[in-house]
């Protein structure tokens, strides 16, 4: 599909500009979301061949999806929610990433097991990192992006060949 392709074209493009590691970042117990298309996204983002996986549940995440969910009566049933996390850890470990039950982040990388040093890299020594979709943050040298588009300005014509760049500040 166009978007599993430019997804991967984003992949590329990173590993080409020399970025170390590489994460995706995915929701589960979205609002209608059930295990079979949950497992094909976690199936898709494996393809990927991202060096760590993060899973986050929609109330963590995302609190506009939440609200929204709650007026439609949309919530995934705890047992929902619950298989949807056991299909992660499933799909993941299986696929040689690496992380004690209960975490979030399943890494591929030898000795990062489910925590991420990356992560630390970032907020304590201060690595350059780019991150793109909603909310991605990346931070070059002293400049510091925060995108805040909405999902159709992301996944719409708009955002076709563009990163958003709405918010700069120079650090």
């Amino acid at each position: 599909s166009d978007t599993l392709d430019r997804a991967a074209a984003g992949m590329d493009a990173l590993r080409a500009a020399g970025f170390a590691m590489i994460n995706v970042d995915l929701m589960f117990a979205l609002p209608g979301l059930d295990r079979e298309a949950w497992e094909s996204t976690l199936r898709a983002a494996v393809a990927l061949c991202p060096d760590v996986i993060t899973v986050y549940d929609t109330v963590y995440k995302n609190r506009a999806i939440a609200r929204q969910a709650a007026r439609a009566n949309a919530f995934p049933s705890p047992a929902d929610f619950g298989a949807q996390y056991d299909a992660a850890f499933a799909v993941l470990t299986g696929a040689g990433y690496c992380a004690r039950y209960g975490s979030v982040n399943f890494s591929r990388v030898a000795g990062r097991l489910g925590t991420s040093r990356y992560l630390e890299g970032r907020i304590l020594d201060g690595l350059d990192y780019a991150g793109a979709g909603l909310y991605g943050s990346s931070l070059v040298r002293d400049v510091w992006r925060f995108g805040k588009r909405t999902y159709s300005g992301w996944l719409g014509p708009a955002a076709s060949g563009s990163l958003a760049a709405e918010d700069l500040y120079e650090l």
